[in-house]
């Protein structure tokens, strides 16, 4: 096979990007013929400043993979086991069950069994100074979606809970943590952690959202998950070191061989998808067959960007793709198309395969918002019966209010959820968040419902559950 050159890469990778709607982009392509770096387009839309090598994107979700090395870490020093209970750490965590509190281990956390909903302010979008107690006082209050250890059930907060075990364990803050265990000695010198608003003058890469077909910035950048989950930001150049930590070209003297193998090892079945008869999740990574071999993947979705990384250590190849715009199909056609060049797959229109797959998701998302939330469907309540405090353990309070003619929503411990609602009829709203970087992100699951019952005023949400409206002094 002809080794694939910068030239040819950045041929094949151009047109992609403008096909995909994509201002900027980080790419790293590692194999047995070496390393390409691909930076691409603009930090800022028609800002005219080039994405350099250097320059940083926020990773979000490829941030767990780091957060498990440093468990790998950790584990190798004999500070802690991989089985160590959880309780044993945290002593304030609780689970929905106390079977399950006193069971749950630190591999639980760390391959995504525990069995919980993924919805709610604590799951994802609450307020920065919400210390980690607010969230351990909470987390008694997911709810079930499956068994306890009886099926993959995507959890952000559970990485949260394990970086503060690592905190409490080394003495010092997860930033840290993770320069000191991974980002020094791998020499990745553009990598930090910054959790909410990123400030100060750094050669970083601006987020974008795509809103009925117009690409649009968002300002600053924005972390809406925490440490441990997400807030990890990185360049192409440093992202060529961490691929190369996982194929084994350098720094596995980081983590021993029987470390590396577990933070691998597939461990949560997940539904099979997009042609992949096996999927699992081992800790901070997701395994897929393919006929060359198993992949190890994980995405990353956040306000205004969009993260992917693959890598195949059979073929001893792999790809980090960094993207300022919130678009996963763009990252995951990128990742894969760039991949298939450096093994020598056949050529699949990867981004006809994932656009269609978007589409698909958002056509399906879209019926079951019209099928629960259908104006036809329910009774009007007057807006003085909506207007005031509404409640529920997980999420904390919601303020209804009028302003003008409109309802306008205030989360008390999650502002990225502030929004105007529109009446649609049958105590059905749509709402509009007031944070431009909520728009790709709510989109799908803008409608709420206003029921009143036995127990009062309530509203019906996709992804916030249910509120209930409380006394003005509660």
């Amino acid at each position: 096979m002809p080794r694939l050159t910068r030239e040819a890469l950045h041929e094949k990778i151009t047109p992609l990007l403008r096909q995909l709607r994509v201002p900027g982009a980080a790419i790293a392509a590692v194999s047995n013929d070496g390393t390409l770096l691909l930076p691409l387009g603009e930090k800022i839309m028609g800002g005219g400043d080039a994405v350099g090598a250097e320059t940083t994107f926020q990773i979000a979700s490829l941030s767990k993979a780091y957060t498990a090395t440093v468990f790998a870490r950790l584990v190798d020093r004999g500070l802690l086991n991989w089985d160590d209970k959880v309780t044993s750490h945290l002593p304030e965590f609780r689970l929905y069950d106390a079977c399950a509190t006193q069971m749950a281990t630190l591999r639980d956390l760390l391959t995504m069994r525990l069995g919980l909903k993924g919805e709610g302010l604590m799951y994802w979008g609450r307020n920065t100074e919400l210390g980690v107690d607010v969230l351990l006082n909470r987390f008694r209050y997911f709810e079930p979606a499956a068994g306890f250890r009886e099926a993959f059930t995507y959890s952000n907060p559970a990485y949260t809970l394990l970086a503060e075990i690592a905190q409490r364990k080394r003495g010092k803050p997860f930033g840290e943590i993770l320069r000191d265990e991974i980002f020094a000695p791998l020499g990745m010198q553009d990598s930090f952690m910054q959790e909410g608003v990123l400030v100060g003058e750094r050669d970083h890469a601006y987020p974008h959202v795509l809103i009925d077909g117009e690409v649009r910035t968002i300002g600053s950048a924005r972390c809406g998950g925490r440490m441990g989950e997400s807030c990890i930001y990185s360049s192409a150049r440093d992202a060529e070191k961490w691929l190369a930590f996982h194929l084994g070209f350098s720094g596995r003297e980081l983590v021993s061989s029987k470390a590396m193998a577990e933070l691998h090892r597939p461990q949560t079945l997940s539904a099979p998808a997009l042609g992949h008869t096996f999927i699992a999740y081992c800790m901070g990574w997701q395994a897929r067959d393919t006929p060359l071999g198993p992949i190890y993947l994980h995405d990353g979705g956040e306000f205004g960007v969009a993260s992917f990384t693959v890598f195949n250590p059979k073929q001893r190849a792999g790809v980090a793709v960094y993207l300022n715009l919130a678009r996963g199909a763009a990252a995951r056609a990128i990742g894969y198309t760039v991949l298939d060049l450096l093994i020598g797959q056949s050529g699949e229109d990867r981004a006809a395969t994932f656009l269609d797959h978007e589409r698909q998701e958002d056509e399906a998302m879209q019926a079951m918002v019209a099928q629960h939330f259908s104006p036809s469907s329910g009774a009007d309540l007057r807006e003085d019966e909506i207007v005031g405090r509404y409640f529920n353990p997980l999420n904390g309070v919601f303020v209804i209010e009028k302003a003008g003619d409109a309802l306008q929503v205030k989360a008390l411990d999650g502002w990225v959820f502030d929004a105007s609602l529109t009446a649609l009829g049958g105590g059905v709203y749509e709402g509009e968040c007031r944070y431009l970087g909520m728009h790709a992100l709510a989109r799908k699951i803008n409608r709420v419902r206003f029921v009143k019952d036995d127990e009062g005023v309530a509203i019906h949400t996709l992804g916030l559950g249910v509120l209930r409206k409380i006394n003005a002094g509660v």
